[in-house]
């Protein structure tokens, strides 16, 4: 597989390279997977022609676009944290929530049955 850049700036628009990671991806009836990558150093019309690729499945389709891989990772990452601050938080709400029990229990204040102590309004 080669890419060029025909007619619109001069120079090699970069090399093919194995895709170092594996990726796949499924998405409604589309499935696929990341082989090769360029590099584009500037804007412009490319032409990538195919050849010599035997190993290939009848019916397959090349697909271009960014790399959805750092994308991934922006939102995995923060969602994780997120995860455990959530569980930090709840776990500090229970110690609280104990303390506080457990030290209304210390002092008489929460009994089995109602005291006419804790009914009184004003005073």
């Amino acid at each position: 597989m080669a890419a060029s850049n025909p007619g619109r700036r001069p120079g090699n628009p970069g090399s093919l390279r194995p895709y170092t990671a594996s990726v796949t991806y499924s998405f409604a009836s589309h499935q696929g997977r990341a082989v090769l990558t360029l590099q584009v150093a500037h804007p412009g019309r490319f032409l990538v022609e195919p050849s010599g690729a035997p190993a290939v499945p009848g019916g397959s389709d090349l697909a271009f676009g960014s790399s959805i891989a750092g994308r991934i990772v922006g939102t995995v990452l923060p969602s994780i944290g997120l995860i455990f601050l959530g569980i930090i938080g709840a776990v500090a709400v229970g110690i609280i929530r104990i303390t506080r029990v457990r030290r209304a229990r210390a002092q008489g204040l929460l009994t089995g049955a109602v005291s006419a102590h804790s009914l009184s309004i004003g005073a």
